[in-house]
């Protein structure tokens, strides 16, 4: 064979490895908190980079410049739209009951009313030549709104869901949500709840599905009449039969992070999503940790959410600062203040932005003061970091006590933050080795996967791309009473009320019969 036939066939084979079936996805993040972009933006990443077509219609960039197309969505106050940055008095607030749930409703109602009438919406709505053959939308805000988009175009619904244990989206998304198990995501309680706890469960959850179905859905009803129309809308199905039509739902959990729990085949865990191989930190940073290599660094991050501008705040700060000055260890602490204090510590390197998962990986760090948000949850398993958990808001209370269930760290209430407790918390952590060796196990349990959530993540969107809806149970577009086979026990009950009847109008016969004969 001839060199050239052979640089041929070589050619051939090449170009066949790689042709990719490319599929076009419409990708719908309007409103976002830190944790969902942290969620959404590889997985947009990874499928660009597969090949496949996006268009993003986003609060915030990708930063891609390949295979996407993007429409950044520009609303008056887009960022303040839903609660994205809140006081840290703010939190403790609003607790976890009605105030709470009707907050949430209020923050998804908003964020739908104001999506729906920007521009980047209409031009959407207007394009009557696009077909997409998926919608990624995320379960948690606006999603119920724009349900009605997949019968526009025909396009298999996928959903990510940044918290597992939602009622309303669980549910909303095929989940089977029993409140005997299944602990409410506002709720600092484990799978294994007592009777008022599980009395407690299951008061949150029927107050948060009333709700929902009795007032968020049918304003979403009255929004998506109002502004999504297109030829053949005054025949598609009710929204929450639409809503309830998800193909794929993503969820950012892990057995590992929540509990144990019976999900259908169209349900796929992926918590984790957003970890990446480590990099080199920033020269000062290094320079900082490095700095501290004998008596090791101390991480402390209240997320992306919470500031410290009030003056009702600067009494907590105050308090951090007076046992920063008393801890042994170097102090990396994310905070947004816009001044540096001017009794800042020597031992603090204080930065308005820090690469969290590249410090969580650095071997001098010893462990994290956290509010428990997920994504933080996840990054300090992920890399065995033992913690100080200050929970203030929503699923923090649940995340802090699974992480003092497993025996990787300490809690401390939002109302009992003060300069002792810290003090106290921190040291207890950072010097009793118990804690790391319950996040090491932890840490083994959580990586040892099959792949990267990632991968999997694309593998199972991909899966439908080429085979079709066919994860999807047949229950999730069944009436609550055929679920709950009520039909089937009110018939049981009647033909056992008639089988009962008839045996006593029998017995009556007979005895009247027998009376005659004698």
């Amino acid at each position: 064979m001839s060199t050239y036939l052979k640089i041929r066939i070589l050619l051939i084979l090449i170009s066949k490895l790689c042709i990719t079936n490319s599929s076009e996805i419409l990708v719908l993040f309007p409103v976002m908190f830190t944790s969902h972009y942290n969620m959404i933006s590889p997985l947009v990443t990874e499928l660009a980079t597969r090949g496949h077509q996006i268009t993003a219609y986003t609060a915030q960039s990708f930063g891609l410049t390949q295979n996407i197309t993007e429409h950044l969505v520009n609303y008056t106050n887009s960022r303040h739209i839903c609660m994205s940055v809140l006081d840290v008095k703010d939190f403790t607030t609003l607790g976890s009951g009605l105030s709470l749930i009707m907050e949430m409703q209020g923050v998804n109602l908003r964020g739908a009313s104001n999506f729906l009438q920007t521009q980047a919406f209409k031009q959407l709505m207007s394009d009557e030549e696009c077909r997409y053959d998926a919608i990624i939308t995320t379960s948690q805000l606006v999603r119920e709104s724009l349900a009605p988009l997949q019968h526009k175009f025909g396009a298999l619904a996928i959903e990510l869901l940044p918290h597992s244990n939602s009622p309303s989206p669980s549910v909303l998304s095929g989940i089977p949500f029993n409140p005997s198990y299944f602990v409410d995501v506002k709720l600092p309680y484990t799978d294994r709840m007592t009777f008022m706890q599980r009395l407690h469960n299951l008061y949150n959850v029927l107050i948060t599905l009333s709700i929902t179905f009795m007032y968020t859905l049918i304003r979403m009803q009255e929004l998506s009449d109002e502004h999504i129309k297109y030829p053949g809308w005054e025949t598609r199905p009710e929204l929450s039969s639409m809503i309830s039509n998800s193909s794929l739902v993503l969820v950012n959990s892990h057995f590992s992070i929540n509990y144990p729990y019976p999900l259908p085949p169209n349900i796929i865990d992926v918590a984790g999503i957003h970890i990446r191989p480590s990099k080199p930190l920033p020269q000062n940073l290094e320079d900082f940790m490095s700095s501290w290599a004998e008596d090791g660094v101390l991480l402390f991050s209240w997320g992306s959410m919470l500031r410290g501008e009030k003056a009702d705040s600067k009494d907590v700060y105050d308090s951090l600062i007076r046992a920063f000055s008393r801890l042994k260890l170097g102090i990396i602490w994310k905070t947004n203040l816009k001044e540096c204090p001017d009794d800042l510590p020597d031992n603090v390197f204080i930065s308005e932005w820090l690469p969290q998962q590249d410090i969580l990986a650095h071997k001098n760090l010893r462990l994290m003061v956290t509010h428990g948000g997920l994504s933080s949850m996840i990054e300090t398993i992920h890399f065995a970091v033992p913690v100080v958990v200050t929970p203030f808001f929503f699923d923090q209370g649940k995340n802090a006590r699974k992480l003092v269930d497993i025996g990787m760290g300490v809690m401390l209430e939002a109302d009992n933050i003060s300069t002792q407790s810290l003090v106290w918390a921190v040291q207890e952590v950072a010097y009793s080795n118990s804690y790391r060796i319950a996040a090491q196990k932890q840490s083994a349990i959580f990586r040892d996967k099959p792949s990267h959530p990632l991968q999997e993540a694309v593998y199972w969107i991909e899966y439908l791309l080429n085979y079709g809806d066919v994860l999807r149970p047949s229950f999730t577009q069944m009436p609550y009473y055929k679920i709950l086979l009520l039909d089937v026990w009110a018939f049981i009950f009647i033909f056992s009320i008639i089988v009962i009847y008839a045996i006593k109008r029998s017995k009556n016969l007979i005895k009247i019969n027998y009376k005659l004969i004698e």
